[in-house]
């Protein structure tokens, strides 16, 4: 019997294709388990080890130290002044024209009596010069006219032929052109004087700080055209309070810090103005401070260190080595572990090579006074028995990393890389960055000067 085939129960080609690749896919997986599992009974899993990570300091809270030191430090005062112009002037024609010239920009640098500022339009003064000229030849010539006349009247009256009349009206001519050739002289001074004054000259050395007139512009006497300010040295203009204002005399040397520019000068006091604002309490100051390479600009925020009482010697550490808290003021000690320094990967941009070292050790708190303040440095005094054990010349004190410490905590003392911190003027731990001038020992070293020229001073009188 011939076997029917059902209608119903027959595939399209596309449903072929889909059970076809269904099928590819299945064999396909089934192969990869049955390998798989024949790997793992040929390979048989080792137990996995997991390696023990060697302890560093890295996980210890990083600080850095400096020595405590046993010195003289005097108590010093900052007070913020600006730079002042030693001198500054208004340049303005005193003769009435067109402007010529005016060949200078603001910022320009001009040379005292060299430099040509402007210069005035001179045509009406050159016409002025010629027609007095003129007419100084013109009475000069009648002048000896009518003094021959004269001459000639006189020996005439000698003989009775003219009257005393005749000669006191030419005595009166005579006269009068003598004092017109007089005025005319006076015009053609004048006319010259004008002619030179057309051109405006700088009266000091100096930059131009501002500009107030162009070329073309007609100017009369006191028009303003430019202003000038003076180079080579400049003024420190201080507001000093009037408690202190007593500890100064003129003369004194005090340092002077810029901060823009990272400079610390030694100026001396030219002048304390004897009136200040009822308000505020201040007299204005005036440090005279040189300046060959024209770094310093009007204007620029300078501050001025005072000394406020005469040096005392003890303790000295960092500012930024004492915790200042309304509770009170206290300083970390840090206590080094005995034994060699462990080797620490650097955790920072700002840490040495893989080749140094980091101390570790302990941290501990100790309350202490403030006796004196200098420039970048206290002069300290511990309130405990133990803290005056603790605190003493070379111990190391912590002036960064502080505010996170605990009394006995372990910490590390973390290195510096020069490169990274080498505008930095302390010395952290063993590493010493010192590139600049430290501002603090300038001042320190400016302010002892001072004190010698004072006592130098008290002895020759």
């Amino acid at each position: 019997m011939p076997l029917e085939i059902n209608p119903a129960m027959s595939h399209t080609p596309k449903q072929q294709s889909v059970v076809l690749i269904s099928l590819t896919l299945t064999a396909l997986l089934a192969g990869l388990t049955l390998g798989w599992g024949g790997y793992r009974m040929m390979n048989p899993a080792e137990p996995q080890q997991q390696e023990d990570k060697p302890k560093t300091t890295v996980n210890l809270a990083p600080v850095r130290v400096a020595d405590a030191k046993i010195k003289e430090l005097a108590s010093v005062r900052p007070f913020i002044g600006r730079l002042i112009e030693l001198k500054k002037v208004v340049l303005s024609p005193e003769v009435t024209g067109i402007l010529e010239t005016l060949a200078i920009e603001e910022g320009d640098f001009v040379t005292g009596n060299e430099t040509v500022i402007a210069e005035i339009d001179k045509t009406w003064s050159d016409l002025t010069l010629k027609q007095a000229e003129a007419q100084i030849a013109l009475y000069t010539v009648q002048l000896d006219l009518q003094q021959k006349e004269l001459e000639r009247l006189e020996r005439l009256a000698q003989g009775r032929v003219v009257t005393e009349s005749e000669i006191n009206q030419q005595r009166i001519v005579t006269e009068q052109l003598t004092r017109q050739i007089a005025l005319a002289e006076l015009n053609r001074d004048e006319a010259k004087e004008r002619l030179e004054r057309s051109q405006i000259v700088a009266p000091f050395d100096g930059f131009v700080v501002r500009k107030s007139a162009e070329v073309g512009q007609r100017v009369t006497n006191g028009t303003e055209l430019v202003e000038i300010i003076s180079r080579g040295e400049v003024y420190a203009e201080i507001p000093i309070g009037e408690m202190y204002l007593h500890q100064l005399n003129i003369g004194d040397t005090i340092p002077i810090f810029i901060e823009a520019l990272g400079l610390t000068l030694a100026g001396q006091i030219e002048a304390i103005v004897p009136y200040g604002p009822s308000s505020s309490r201040t007299f204005p100051v005036k440090v005279l401070l040189k300046d060959p390479d024209n770094v310093l600009k009007v204007g620029m925020s300078v501050t001025a260190y005072i000394e406020t009482r005469s040096p005392s010697e003890g303790i000295v550490v960092p500012k930024d080595a004492v915790w200042i808290q309304t509770q009170g003021n206290s300083v970390w000690v840090f206590v080094p572990n005995e034994g060699k320094p462990e080797s620490a990967k650097p955790v920072a941009d700002d840490v040495v090579p893989e080749t140094a070292t980091e101390q570790t050790g302990k941290v501990y708190q100790y309350p202490v006074n403030i006796i004196v303040q200098g420039v970048e440095e206290y002069l300290i005094e511990p309130k405990s028995g133990e803290g005056t054990e603790r605190v003493i010349a070379g111990a190391q004190v912590v002036i960064e990393g502080l505010e996170r410490l605990a009394v006995g905590q372990e910490v590390r003392v973390a290195s510096i890389n020069p490169e990274f911190m080498e505008n930095l003027p302390l010395a952290f731990g063993h590493v010493t960055i010192d590139p600049k001038p430290r501002k603090d020992l300038l001042v320190e070293e400016i302010l002892a000067e001072s004190r010698r020229q004072k006592r130098e001073r008290q002895e020759s009188e």
